[in-house]
């Protein structure tokens, strides 16, 4: 039983120690530059990627992922579209946001031969954002604390009681 015990709290541990890794996958979001990182709903902004992050007069597919839509230059009805690059690997495109944008977008450039992989991140505040977003919740910290708390002893008591009650069936 205690072996039992100790496996659910060693698993439990796994999990919450691997959740937050899966949160910090990889992410091209290095090597673009937007002309502003920061641009306001509605807005468009260009990405720009340098000499040599893409083969020279190389096909380039960029595509905008975030929360909501977007376009790139002119095409309205999609988020991706290809370029071709310089004759130094260089190139850039223009996104522009929805008037409803809010969040972070991440513009990636992936190069059709070479598989060079780039991006830039646009994170986009709403005009009317004036401070932190209402959750819902009115929870004081502390009550989070205390909840945590009382989960915690009574994880001690069920091992406690575990420990417990073998050491009685082996004096027995």
């Amino acid at each position: 039983m205690f072996k039992k015990s100790i496996a659910a709290v060693a698993l439990a541990a796994v999990v919450f120690l691997a959740v937050p890794t899966a949160a910090l996958a990889y992410s091209p979001t290095n090597g673009g530059t937007a002309g502003d990182s920061t641009p306001a709903p509605g807005t468009s902004t260009t990405v720009s990627f340098a000499d040599g992050l893409f083969f020279a007069n190389e096909t380039v597919n960029f595509t905008v992922t975030g929360e909501g839509s977007a376009t790139l230059a002119a095409l309205a009805a999609t988020v991706s579209l290809a370029k071709t690059a310089s004759a130094t690997g260089a190139v850039s495109v223009t996104v522009t946001l929805p008037a409803a944008a809010s969040g972070t977008y991440t513009v990636t450039g992936t190069g059709a031969t070479s598989g060079n992989v780039w991006g830039a991140v646009l994170t986009v505040t709403p005009a009317d954002a004036g401070g932190l977003p209402n959750t819902g919740s009115t929870v004081p910290v502390l009550w989070i604390w205390v909840g945590g708390g009382a989960l915690a002893l009574g994880i001690a008591m069920v091992v406690i009681l575990a420990i417990t009650r073998r050491q009685q069936a082996a004096r027995n």
